[in-house]
């Protein structure tokens, strides 16, 4: 969900991304893009709401989804994790 839709710092916050994409300040209109997309493109800096969040752990290997319900098809992937419990 769109909470909040500003054009004021919009193009500095272009700029911000622009530098990190580059490794060095630069400016999007102009040195990202050609500078006349500034006549004609109005920057707008959308702040979302996230309907829905999920969260995982990258430092542990995939539990099994399903424990004891596996279908003959089951397949563990390397370092695949099944609880038997």
């Amino acid at each position: 969900m769109v909470a909040e839709m500003a054009e004021a710092g919009a193009a500095e916050h272009l700029d911000c991304l622009a530098s990190k994409y580059a490794g060095q300040p630069v400016r999007f209109f102009g040195d990202a893009i050609p500078a006349s997309f500034a006549e004609t493109a109005t920057p707008v800096l959308c702040r979302i709401r996230p309907a829905h969040v999920v969260a995982l752990d990258a430092t542990r290997p995939p539990r099994c989804p399903a424990p004891g319900r596996h279908p003959r098809s089951h397949r563990p992937v390397p370092g695949h994790q099944c609880a038997t419990t």
